[in-house]
């Protein structure tokens, strides 16, 4: 499996069995070769699109947003 470089799963709680996770989609050129900071500037100003999901329906919501992306492109 590859790493999608703009979707990607965010637990953002401690009880995502209760809460759910984030599925998200950002807005950005996908450069990984830059050092923490600049990819957390850039994370802080990217436009983003968050789906909150179930974890049993997490990894079909990224593949369906990742989809969508290759369609557009």
């Amino acid at each position: 499996m590859q790493l999608h470089k703009k979707v990607f799963i965010c637990c953002d709680s401690d009880e995502p069995g209760k809460k759910g996770v984030l599925v998200v989609q950002m807005d950005w050129d996908g450069d990984v070769e830059r050092d923490d900071d600049e990819l957390k500037k850039i994370g802080n100003d990217a436009k983003c699109e968050e789906t909150r999901v179930g974890v049993k329906e997490a990894l079909a919501k990224a593949r369906e947003m990742a989809r969508c992306l290759r369609l557009l492109t």
